[in-house]
């Protein structure tokens, strides 16, 4: 039974605890889609054929021990998700507990409806919960609205990523 964190207007917002199987089958879905996106706004390393199982999988044994499955539902039906992780910042920078925001996807359908600001505000109050004093998490250069989304939230740039294939 997944852990349910309130409505809005019509939508459902739960924590899925890690028993729910149709809703971790819909978010596997979901996964798929967000990396086809992501791959046509520049993301160099593709989803494996079975990336989106394995992911599942690990965020299932970790759910509510070390991260977070957030989703909104409409109708019954899996429409977003985010996933928020702790890890452990290295000594040399204090090695505090910082958290990561490692995915998050709406569907284009009710990305003007604050689906994502609710999913986010879910993980941060999970965060403060676990003394998390940052979050962290990367965008695509190649996709401006998320961008604008993360500031709108709060966020700052602070690194930019890049990759080389030797193959």
């Amino acid at each position: 039974m997944p852990l349910k964190t309130g409505r809005m207007d019509d939508l459902e917002f739960i924590v899925l605890l890690g028993l729910e199987e149709e809703e971790w089958v819909q978010v596997g879905e979901l996964m798929q889609r967000m990396y086809e996106s992501m791959q046509r706004q520049g993301l160099m390393l593709p989803l494996a054929d079975d990336g989106a199982a394995k992911w599942i999988a690990t965020t299932r044994n970790t759910a509510e021990k070390f991260g977070r499955l957030a989703v909104a539902k409409h109708q019954g039906e899996v429409i977003a998700f985010a996933h928020g992780m702790i890890k452990f910042m290295p000594d040399y920078l204090g090695g505090q507990p910082a958290g990561v925001i490692s995915h998050i996807y709406v569907n284009p359908a009710f990305r003007e409806k604050q689906v994502g600001s609710k999913l986010v505000s879910m993980l941060e109050d999970w965060f403060r919960g676990k003394n998390v004093d940052s979050i962290e998490l990367q965008v695509i250069p190649g996709n401006p609205g998320a961008m604008d989304f993360w500031k709108n939230m709060g966020f700052g740039e602070e690194l930019v990523q890049y990759r080389k294939f030797l193959k």
